[in-house]
């Protein structure tokens, strides 16, 4: 299914509604797979923030398995990411 700009602006302006709300939450972990993919969009996340990636140190579950990220922070960079792509295209 192709997303259309109209689609994706609605999804763009819930993403930045729920990290609003979300930042204000107490707990904000959200885990992600410990995979080559998500530590590396994890990175761009972060560089994509003005952070240095290679700095960038994961918070590991304790067998390792996961990820502890930011709720709010990965649906932000979500959001980013689909403004750009609406803007490219």
């Amino acid at each position: 299914m192709e997303i259309s700009k109209a689609h994706a602006a609605i999804m763009v302006k819930l993403l930045e509604m729920a990290s609003d709300e979300f930042s204000n939450h107490s707990c904000n972990d959200f885990k992600l797979d410990a995979t080559p993919e998500n530590i590396q969009f994890l990175k761009d996340m972060e560089e994509a923030d003005g952070e240095d990636p290679e700095e960038f140190e994961l918070c590991l579950t304790d067998d390792g398995k996961e990820i502890y990220s930011e709720d709010f922070f990965l649906m932000s960079y979500c959001q980013a990411l689909l403004e750009e792509g609406i803007a490219q295209s």
